[in-house]
């Protein structure tokens, strides 16, 4: 893991104060729903969530290589590790990484779009600014609350962006790319969002324990927007790790949810569309 990264802004050196590690969910052609979440950090703290994480998968009875959240549930497939384990080992271990989560995580931001409503209500002319993806577009979306959270008290704080690996030729990237290289230098973005030069790249998750978190976030709520708007029932896991984020600190711990037809619509006029 990087320790630190340095920008100059106003012949200022800055050290990365925080880290956001965002994964997907439901990206796949075949998904309705596409979700972007992660969970920020002050940077130091990072490191301690890595030692704790590894702390817990290599428990003897209950050890693995790493979190894959589809996987962990399914639990099927020749390949899959957690192939065979019953539901009371996945709870008590979802349990376990949940704790650390909340332990060290500040705060925890998801959006989730129906990609069928998205598709229907952003026109055309939105897209080509830059709105092409449903997960680009719910990063954008993502970085708007993180602009709100900012206002009161961390205007002033640099943050650095760790994604989950995409192929350098993904059209995913190369729109996330395009978004900050737009955004990095800029006095604006900085304040705004603590964007910064060099600021954002991507990771592999297996040997990167913040993004299996991140991607324990972006499925939990990836389930539970299937579940409102597709009334598929959640199952224990996703239930109660849905319901442990939600209500830490007092409901304050996570922000998000998912765009319904009318905010896309809403956010679509908001464009001048």
């Amino acid at each position: 893991m990087i320790e630190a990264a340095h920008l100059s802004q106003a012949k200022e050196v800055y050290v990365a104060a925080l880290t956001i590690y965002i994964d997907d969910s439901g990206t796949s052609p075949s998904n309705s729903v596409a979700v972007a979440a992660g969970w920020i950090a002050k940077m130091p703290t990072w490191v301690f969530f890595e030692r704790e994480w590894n702390k817990v998968r290599n428990i003897e009875s209950d050890k693995f290589s790493f979190m894959h959240m589809a996987e962990f549930v399914d639990g099927r497939g020749d390949k899959n590790e957690f192939k065979g384990w019953p539901l009371d080992k996945k709870l008590r271990v979802a349990q376990r990484l949940r704790k650390i989560i909340k332990k060290r995580a500040v705060k925890g931001f998801a959006l989730g779009v129906v990609k069928t409503d998205y598709d229907e209500v952003v026109p055309e002319g939105l897209k080509a600014q830059g709105f092409e993806n449903h997960y680009t577009y719910a990063i954008r979306r993502v970085l708007g609350m993180i602009d709100q959270w900012r206002q009161n008290s961390m205007r002033n704080e640099s943050i650095e962006y760790i994604f989950d690996w995409l192929d350098t030729k993904d059209p995913k990237r190369k729109e996330i790319e395009a978004v900050f290289s737009l955004a990095e230098g800029q006095n604006e973005a900085f304040h705004r969002y603590g964007i910064f030069q060099g600021g954002i790249s991507f990771r592999g998750r297996q040997r990167n324990s913040p993004l299996q978190a991140a991607d324990m976030l972006a499925w939990t709520v990836y389930r539970s927007v299937l579940n409102e708007v597709d009334d598929q029932k959640m199952n224990p896991i996703a239930f109660e790790t849905f319901k442990d984020f939600y209500l830490h600190r007092n409901k304050t711990f996570i922000e998000g949810g998912y765009n319904k037809r009318q905010d896309l619509i809403k956010w679509v006029k908001s464009k001048g569309f």
